[in-house]
């Protein structure tokens, strides 16, 4: 475990030095992700409290660091990143929400809360990223269409999602 934490210190401190900010943004939301879903599983509250903590500092770097949009849609990295960082703020979400651990007992509702509002987040940045892509590379006349197919397939896909796992922060879209 203290070599698990000690590779996890050295990566979050190694990212910049190879990526840009962009990318060093979604692969710390990432890493957020994971540290969340494995504090949970062994029970760790430091641990989980800096996954939630680099959820949110992986947003303010990712907007610090956006840089001109490319010209290419969908395969462009302000694209990619809010998508990376929507999924990973949503796998917190749905990771907190399930938790029925024993030891997670005495903390459920801090637990649900904060899941509602890293579900809250994921979202957001789902819907900007999607939202962003359309203003910058679909025409006027067809913006309206493009927007009316992203809110039926996020809430096909939520409720496909809801369906399956009885997420409650599915049920939103």
């Amino acid at each position: 475990e203290s070599l698990l934490a000690l590779g996890i210190i050295f990566a979050t401190l190694a990212i910049p030095l190879a990526f840009d900010g962009n990318v060093s943004a979604a692969i710390w939301a990432l890493e957020g992700a994971g540290v969340v879903w494995l504090s949970l599983r062994q029970q760790r509250r430091l641990a989980l409290f800096f996954g939630i903590a680099l959820q949110f500092l992986a947003g303010l770097a990712f907007i610090a660091g956006m840089h001109s949009a490319s010209n290419v849609p969908i395969l462009n990295g302000n694209f990619i990143g809010g998508l990376m960082l929507a999924l990973a703020g949503l796998f917190c979400g749905w990771q907190l929400h399930k938790t029925d651990n024993d030891f997670w007992l005495r903390y459920q509702s801090k637990l649900h809360t904060t899941g509602w509002v890293l579900s809250a987040w994921g979202l957001l940045w789902w819907v900007s990223s999607h939202s962003n892509e359309i203003q910058r590379f679909i025409d006027y006349s067809q913006r309206n269409l493009a927007f009316v197919i992203f809110a039926v397939l996020t809430s096909t896909i939520f409720s496909f999602i809801w369906q399956r796992q009885q997420w409650a922060a599915a049920r939103w879209p």
